[in-house]
């Protein structure tokens, strides 16, 4: 059994086990941990570093000269099955590099809002028929607005 499957068998076992909805992750780590269910991998200093830093990197911004923030760190996936992951800051990565990123991310982000409007079509068809949840995944509005206030903001500073 994967350590995925392993898991997840774990949560299911939590929530036949406490008959409740939400759950918080700790509790069922401190239950699984409690009752000798889970133990760390061998290799888990080495993940939680990895982990741990490319969160880090993410969240490291560069203030522009027209009032943004953008990423100074920015990761690129290679491989297919052993995957690793190759990061550059903004300033000294090859375009190739920042090209594919980007990419990569737009890939990502495509990816979670199609799932979002899965899950949501889903509850909706199974539970809310007569007043369904509703939101755009249309975001030219949403990016146009902060592109006026942000013209704003530089010319009140001006």
């Amino acid at each position: 059994m994967s350590r995925k499957e392993l898991n997840l068998k774990l949560v299911k076992q939590f929530e036949r086990d406490h008959q409740r909805q939400p759950f918080d992750l700790h509790e069922v780590y401190r239950w699984a941990k409690g009752n000798k269910l889970w133990d760390a991998p061998k290799d888990l200093a080495e993940k939680m570093f990895i982990k741990e830093v490319a969160q880090d990197l993410r969240e490291v911004y560069v203030d522009t000269d027209d009032g943004s923030r953008v990423r100074a760190y920015h990761a690129v996936i290679k491989g297919t099955g052993a995957q690793r992951t190759l990061w550059a800051n903004i300033f000294d990565a090859p375009k190739d590099h920042l090209e594919k990123g980007f990419a990569q991310r737009r890939q990502q982000s495509l990816g979670e809002a199609r799932q979002l409007k899965a899950d949501m079509d889903f509850v909706n068809r199974k539970r809310f028929r007569k007043a369904p949840i509703t939101m755009s995944f249309n975001f030219d509005e949403d990016l146009a607005e902060e592109a006026a206030l942000k013209a704003l903001r530089k010319k009140g500073a001006a």
